[in-house]
């Protein structure tokens, strides 16, 4: 009875120390955080460009979660809204930064429609009316510009890396 006991002990053991070792193996191949700045930063999601659109719903639900953020629906029924709209970009100075994480929130189909192309301060508007929560960056913005996209797009990574998913 003893060795069966011994025997089961050292089984259970052996996947924990499994474990152990693929973390290891994962720690060893973390970028460092200004390599996944800019790969964070080449994250983009566009009507034109959208090979990444579940990755990027993988994050925007991360971000959700992390925070908190409360919505009227399931997750599986959020969609990906574009702060800057995209319609409004093509003749402007906006590039890739439209499709950047930092513009990006998740919303629900009924509001995303109702957003439409309408301006920063009127997105921002509505959706606090209607009490959604809302990133602080985005709260504390007065203005929204390709800079500020980029800036909060580091700041995202930079939350993501050493918060969300640290390993």
């Amino acid at each position: 009875a003893t060795t069966e006991i011994y025997t089961l002990s050292l089984h259970d053991a052996l996947p924990i120390y499994e474990i152990q070792i693929l973390v290891k193996k994962l720690q060893d191949r973390v970028p460092s955080l200004d390599e996944f700045k800019v790969a964070f930063k080449e994250i983009v999601y566009t009507n034109s460009k959208s090979k990444q659109k579940n990755l990027v719903r993988y994050i925007l639900r991360g971000f959700a979660e992390y925070y908190s953020y409360k919505y009227p629906v399931d997750y599986d029924e959020l969609t990906i809204e574009h702060i800057h709209p995209q319609s409004k970009s093509k003749n402007e100075k906006w590039g890739e930064a439209v499709g950047c994480i930092g513009n990006l929130l998740y919303i629900d189909q009924k509001m995303n429609e109702k957003l439409s192309s309408n301006n920063f301060q009127d997105k921002k508007r509505m959706l606090l009316n209607d009490g959604y929560d809302l990133p602080m960056f985005v709260v504390n913005s007065a203005s929204w510009s390709p800079e500020l996209v980029l800036e909060n797009t580091v700041q995202m990574a930079e939350i993501a890396y050493n918060e969300i998913w640290k390993i």
